[in-house]
């Protein structure tokens, strides 16, 4: 090294300066990390939170809410399905009692029928008894009188 540069280096200023106002910068420092930290971060932190947790909340309610529906929709269909079971039931029961009671209107339907058949039948019996004795004096009459024509002559 050179005399010259020797004296140069040796009048430079230092490059990191200690004095007095290093502790007036900390002071600064420390107040400006304080009130940042009591004002900016604490209330951005806490935001940050409730914000976390409302959403966080929000997810389980959704769950919940899920949940519960589907448990309503399984009571739903079981309700459901068990109504449509006793409503089978009772059509099944309707049915049955239709098809005895038409069982009962056809068999009374017979009977009528039947009484009715028989009765005409006995008056028509009786009709072709009465007719008969009406006409089986006159039958003797025509009988000979077709033998007249048919022989020509008289038929005692």
């Amino acid at each position: 090294m050179t005399p010259l540069l020797a004296i140069a280096a040796a009048k430079a200023p230092p490059i990191i300066d200690l004095d007095s106002t290093v502790f007036l910068q900390l002071a600064i420092f420390i107040i400006a990390a304080l009130a940042l930290s009591r004002f900016v971060f604490k209330p951005y932190l806490a935001i940050r939170a409730q914000r976390a947790a409302g959403i966080e909340g929000a997810r389980e309610e959704a769950v919940r809410l899920k949940e519960e529906a589907e448990s309503r929709l399984s009571d739903y269909e079981t309700t459901f399905s068990a109504a449509r079971a006793k409503a089978n039931m009772e059509r099944g029961k309707l049915q049955s009692e239709g098809v005895a009671r038409e069982r009962e209107i056809l068999a009374a339907a017979r009977e009528a029928t039947q009484a009715a058949l028989e009765s005409s039948r006995t008056k028509l019996a009786a009709d072709a008894a009465e007719t008969r004795k009406q006409l089986e004096p006159r039958a003797q009459e025509i009988a000979r009188s077709i033998a007249r024509k048919i022989l020509g002559r008289e038929v005692a």
